[in-house]
């Protein structure tokens, strides 16, 4: 798609666009930074500008022309089957539709918001992770692309697309379970003990906190547990075959992952701290509404 030059807010003024904890501004600056935006003030000026009182001639008559133009309604997009109902976010309308027509930017993890998902790691500093995707690697190992490189090819932009579009715009469960893992577990909690509200008991969080770190500790116990039987193992009879047989070690699917917690107070992080703590989160959970 083009960039986008303009973004008119018709019916929100030079505010009403704009959350309190200053995030929206924040995402639209950095992710288009060339951006013009106007609001209802603007669009008032546009809608005068064109005023031709009635019985004017085509040639007193004008009207404002855009090479392309988007028009969005949150309103209307509860209205659809999939918002309204089932996720609640005004993407999923516009995401569906072109997920069954295979038109979505790449037919990868996260292709469809990757343009702005990059653009915002990028502003914030977070670390770039690049993975080189070869033709020979599978479809499933191009997953593991946090970011996309001149190198990347991807199933829809650099490949034609398989002529049974349905395998791979397909998202159940089954074919989710085919999902690259990451290259760690990170557990981020937003604790919001410190606010005013929407916050968990006290004895409750405690509980939470120590909980997950346990979890965090017995899974990296897996782990060296794992590696420990690796460079301990004898290999003889049956299990020197097998070794020798996937001499590149284990498959990556049977080795243990390292795993981290962490305990963020979003109140006391700056922006980009947020995103840059967000960029290396794979499960993220907070109480409902709360910053980052």
């Amino acid at each position: 798609m083009p960039p986008i030059d303009r973004a008119i807010f018709a019916y929100s003024n030079a505010d009403g666009w704009r959350d309190n904890p200053g995030f929206n501004r924040y995402f639209l600056r950095a992710v288009m930074p060339s951006l013009t935006v106007e609001h209802e003030e603007d669009w008032q000026d546009r809608i005068r500008a064109t005023y031709a009182k009635p019985g004017a001639t085509a040639e007193e008559q004008r009207a404002w022309h855009f090479p392309l133009l988007l028009l969005t309604d949150r309103s209307a997009s509860h209205r659809g089957p999939i918002c309204g109902s089932q996720t609640q976010r005004i993407a999923a309308e516009a995401w569906d539709f072109m997920r069954v027509k295979g038109k979505l930017r790449g037919l990868h993890v996260g292709g469809w918001w990757q343009p702005i998902r990059e653009s915002m790691w990028r502003f914030a500093g977070a670390d770039v992770v690049s993975k080189k995707i070869s033709s020979s690697q599978t479809q499933r190992d191009s997953h593991q692309t946090r970011f996309q490189v001149p190198s990347t090819e991807v199933v829809g932009i650099d490949t034609p697309l398989p002529q049974d579009i349905s395998k791979i715009v397909n998202v159940d469960s089954a074919n989710q379970k085919s999902l690259a893992l990451p290259e760690k577990i990170v557990i981020s909690y937003i604790s919001r003990q410190s606010a005013n509200n929407r916050k968990l008991v006290k004895e409750n969080h405690e509980e939470l906190v120590q909980a997950l770190n346990e979890l965090v500790e017995r899974k990296n116990k897996e782990r060296k547990r794992f590696f420990d039987t690796l460079d301990g193992a004898i290999l003889d009879g049956e299990e020197d075959e097998r070794r020798r047989r996937d001499a590149d070690g284990p498959s990556e699917s049977h080795v243990p992952l390292e795993w981290e917690f962490h305990e963020l107070i979003a109140e006391t992080m700056t922006r980009d701290e947020q995103i840059k703590a967000a960029a290396r989160t794979t499960v993220r959970f907070s109480p409902k509404n709360a910053l980052f």
